[in-house]
């Protein structure tokens, strides 16, 4: 499989064998993330699981998963999925096959470092997730950024309040308009100039996020990481798994995390990624080439499927997109869909790399005309 490039600018390797350390926080030392109230049913506009019957769309991610699928297979899919929003993530396991399903296809909903963190003006409303909701998607990512070009953890290893408060109000906006949220850690940037404080402050950050929302819905997921690279080599980054995962175990026994792999997460080193005995945990991939080479697509899918089916291991695409500007629309439209239907083929969830329009031309709407753009739409959701 050949290399692909990122947007992310790796710093060189570096040989730090860290161990995590945890600041430990009594639960009760912090306020605790409270689940909207659970609707009926999913409350997609129009959706029925008679329509879902007749599109195929078992899970409303916007593929035909099961096409054929009788009218009551629909519907026990549908409590299925549902009961993944109505119970505490920790009150029964999920296998990770099973959530990679319902996962379906998602998107980025908005940036790590976007000014609605801080509370400037900002193209992004909490309204955005009925709009995505609505469009056909199933799952948003909500990437956190608590120690990068800002810092909102303190040296006791507490998470500014009102960062929090943000961050509760985006993940429940999601869980209302019944999307599954996963909560990305995003300072891969900061962790691969500096590993040595990045292992105190991920470890830190995790124990802190994870006994804030360990009495949230199972259809809420932890991204221990977004693209290690850097000075987190893939020794490094082994070495600290066993760890980390014992952080988040603490308080949440069964909820389902993602593990990204070293060097960026790129598909072909997921051979070095060594995980520890969890029974709760997809490892995800990114695919963010330079170019759009479609005929590399499928050969690039068919060596991550290989390593997930010898590994036993479930497996989702977690960031997909052009990582060049200068990439044409038509070809970015064509490969896209390609991507799409690779992922959805394979059984693989899928995360496109941004809701919004962004400088590198990746984005499925666009906040100034404040419309939506329908062929990358249709693209992410494979048609």
């Amino acid at each position: 499989m050949r290399r692909l490039k990122t947007v992310h600018a790796g710093t060189g390797a570096c040989a730090i064998a860290a161990m995590l350390t945890v600041i430990g926080l009594p639960v009760t030392a912090m306020a605790q993330f409270t689940a909207p109230p659970a609707p009926v049913s999913d409350t997609t506009p129009g959706r029925t699981a008679e329509s879902d019957a007749k599109k195929g769309d078992m899970l409303g991610n916007g593929g035909a998963i099961m096409g054929g699928s009788t009218l009551d297979q629909v519907q026990y899919d549908i409590k299925k999925r549902n009961a993944l929003f109505d119970g505490a993530g920790n009150a029964a396991a999920v296998p990770p096959q099973e959530m990679v399903k319902a996962l379906g296809t998602g998107v980025t909903a908005l940036a790590g470092d976007d000014p609605y963190w801080d509370g400037h003006d900002s193209a992004f409303t909490l309204g955005v997730f009925n709009k995505i909701r609505g469009a056909g998607l199933s799952t948003v990512r909500i990437p956190v950024s608590l120690f990068g070009k800002t810092t909102r953890i303190d040296g006791s290893g507490q998470i500014d309040q009102v960062y929090l408060q943000r961050l509760d109000a985006a993940v429940n906006a999601a869980l209302r308009a019944r999307l599954f949220v996963i909560i990305a850690e995003d300072d891969g940037c900061a962790c691969a100039a500096n590993a040595g404080a990045c292992s105190d402050n991920l470890s830190n950050a995790w124990n802190y996020l994870s006994q804030h929302f360990q009495d949230a819905p199972a259809s809420v997921l932890f991204e221990l990481l977004d693209a290690p690279h850097g000075a987190v080599t893939p020794a490094v980054w082994n070495g600290w798994l066993p760890g980390l995962v014992s952080v988040l175990r603490n308080s949440n026994p069964q909820r389902t995390l993602i593990v990204d792999g070293a060097n960026e997460g790129q598909a072909d080193d997921l051979s070095a990624l060594t995980l520890p005995a969890d029974a709760h945990t997809i490892v995800s991939f990114r695919y963010t080439p330079d170019a759009p080479v479609i005929t590399q697509v499928a050969a690039d899918f068919d060596a991550v499927a290989a390593w997930s089916k010898a590994n036993k291991q479930a497996v989702m695409l977690g960031d997909y997109g052009i990582a060049n500007p200068s990439g044409g629309s038509t070809e970015r439209i064509v490969w896209t869909r390609t991507v799409s239907q690779a992922a959805q083929a394979h059984g693989f969830a899928r995360i496109y790399t941004s809701f919004y329009l962004d400088a590198g031309g990746n984005g499925l709407f666009d906040a100034q005309s404040k419309k939506w753009l329908d062929p990358m739409k249709s693209a992410v959701l494979g048609k």
